[in-house]
């Protein structure tokens, strides 16, 4: 018996494709923000915080970074699944490799599972 893969039309790839490379541009643009806004702090500007503010803000502005580098690697693994056949498919165990909805896809490009597999 000839078992049907599921997946995407090729016009619908298309679509997600293009969305994953504009959110994609714009991460990317963010990091470099995020990151010169970084490296541009001054020993000036931390003279009004004390020892634990600056200290705190150095983390705050590291976790962001690092969210944002995940966020790219995110959508340049979903880049990947496009090419390979295997993006909106999902990958929990409850839905056993059901098509991810597509207003989900259009939502967050990136996930790899449907809105039922999503922790709480």
């Amino acid at each position: 018996m000839l078992v049907e893969k599921k997946c995407y039309s090729k016009e619908a790839l298309d679509l997600f494709q293009s969305l994953i490379i504009d959110k994609l541009k714009t991460a990317k643009e963010d990091l470099l923000v995020l990151e010169e806004s970084k490296s541009n702090d001054t020993n000036d500007t931390f003279k009004q915080f004390d020892k634990d503010e600056r200290e705190e803000d150095v983390k705050f502005k590291l976790n962001k970074i690092l969210r944002q580098r995940k966020f790219i690697q995110s959508l340049s693994m979903a880049l990947i699944r496009i090419e390979n056949g295997t993006y909106g498919i999902c990958h929990c165990p409850i839905c056993q490799g059901e098509l991810i909805p597509e207003y989900r896809l259009k939502l967050v490009p990136h996930t790899t599972k449907c809105i039922d597999a999503k922790p709480a």
